[in-house]
């Protein structure tokens, strides 16, 4: 696709297959025809004076020939040539962006990984976490309610078949022994760190967006700090790591912020919103308000 004297092309695949994923890394897989007639073509009659691949990551560095220094028999100079050759690349791989940089001389332009959050729940899984909350509350407010509330939660076990990614034999097992279990995994599932759409290159995330991403990155430790996560366990007194520990394990602490924790995954959730508190008090507010 042409747009003025800018035009836009897909990176062909290098080799034979059907999957072109099985032949990114493929290190004696010499190109096709097809392949050096596309990069000839925009050297010669489109006349380009630049090219920009976009995107992590292409397959012209991973081309055979030497690993550093190439000579002109080495088949990125082969296709490529003295192009000058732009390249914007997520700043969480810098090991395959030096690879562009040694063997096609790209310059990279760094840039940040989308927003990271954590999934939460949402549709049938949320429903399914506040029938587990309101079976344990009347467990001691109105034991008479216990069966309405537990053909309820075998419903959506059934309609969302999670009682197969846990590997339930429910008609065998009392509901007690399944329930933490249960309560364990939609923890995790919450506490799961996701991308939030996708980066705009040249723009820093904002507001909410900006405040997830720096939790995310402050949550685990690395060779000088334990981490945002740990450290709150520390200051709580607390005898778990809530980066390792099993969700659904109970807890059997006396915390008074803890009152209401039942397992280590409510333990683990409620440290979330102490995370995002201390960010929000020591971060400038017109950064991170929502």
């Amino acid at each position: 696709m042409q747009l003025g004297n800018v035009f836009v092309g897909i990176q062909p695949s290098r080799g034979y297959d059907l999957d072109p994923s099985l032949n990114y890394h493929a290190p004696d897989l010499e190109p096709t025809h097809r392949y050096l007639g596309f990069y000839h073509w925009l050297r010669e009659h489109f006349a380009a004076d630049a090219i920009v691949h976009v995107g992590k990551h292409g397959n012209l560095e991973w081309l055979p020939g030497k690993g550093i220094a190439l000579t002109e028999t080495c088949y990125p100079e082969v296709a490529f040539g003295p192009m000058p050759h732009f390249y914007p690349f997520i700043v969480n791989d810098p090991g395959e962006g030096a690879q562009a940089k040694r063997r096609s001389q790209a310059v990279i332009l760094d840039h940040l990984t989308p927003p990271m959050t954590r999934a939460e729940l949402y549709g049938p899984l949320q429903q399914l976490e506040n029938l587990v909350d309101e079976y344990y509350e009347a467990q001691n407010l109105d034991p008479t309610r216990l069966p309405l509330i537990a053909e309820k939660i075998l419903q959506l076990l059934t309609s969302t078949q999670l009682q197969q990614d846990l590997e339930l034999n429910m008609p065998n097992q009392e509901l007690q022994t399944w329930l933490p279990q249960i309560d364990g995994y939609l923890c995790e599932l919450k506490e799961a760190q996701i991308r939030e759409g996708l980066h705009i290159y040249g723009q820093c995330p904002e507001g909410r967006a900006l405040r997830d991403l720096v939790v995310a990155i402050a949550r685990h430790p690395n060779a000088e700090h334990r981490g945002l996560s740990r450290a709150i366990a520390a200051a709580w007194n607390l005898e778990i790591d809530p980066l390792t520990a099993e969700m659904h394990q109970p807890y059997q602490g006396n915390h008074p912020r803890l009152s209401g924790c039942r397992t280590v995954g409510d333990v683990v959730d409620a440290s979330k919103h102490l995370r995002l508190n201390a960010l929000s008090i020591s971060a400038p507010k017109r950064h991170l308000s929502t």
